[in-house]
């Protein structure tokens, strides 16, 4: 990854915590990058929260997002949202399979 990126590269630590990449330290993006959860709700889609690796706040104030939650397939379809925080990344998937699974959602098909 170029170091055009070096202030936005993140990786997880063994306790899922994101940490800023040393100046210098490269990130492998691939490596990086990091399925944390996968719900499959056959023909209703399949949900997918991942750690990003590369802050995507934009430059907005606020802690840096580095992860996200999206829908493939079924009626909310290319649906994300994005989290600055593991733990509410996973909250987030969850709650997107909630909706998912609702009767009026599933009426959108």
């Amino acid at each position: 990854m170029s170091d055009a990126f070096g202030d936005l590269l993140y990786k997880l630590d063994e306790n899922l915590n994101p940490v800023k990449l040393a100046p210098g330290e490269r990130a492998d993006m691939a490596a990086e990058m990091r399925l944390l959860k996968r719900t499959d709700l056959k023909e209703h889609g399949w949900v997918s929260t991942v750690f990003l690796a590369l802050d995507h706040s934009h430059g907005q104030p606020g802690p840096p997002i580095l992860f996200e939650t999206m829908v493939f397939g079924g009626p909310l379809d290319s649906k994300q949202r994005r989290y600055a925080y593991w733990a509410e990344a996973i909250e987030g998937h969850d709650a997107m399979v909630r909706t998912l699974l609702e009767p009026t959602t599933l009426k959108l098909k």
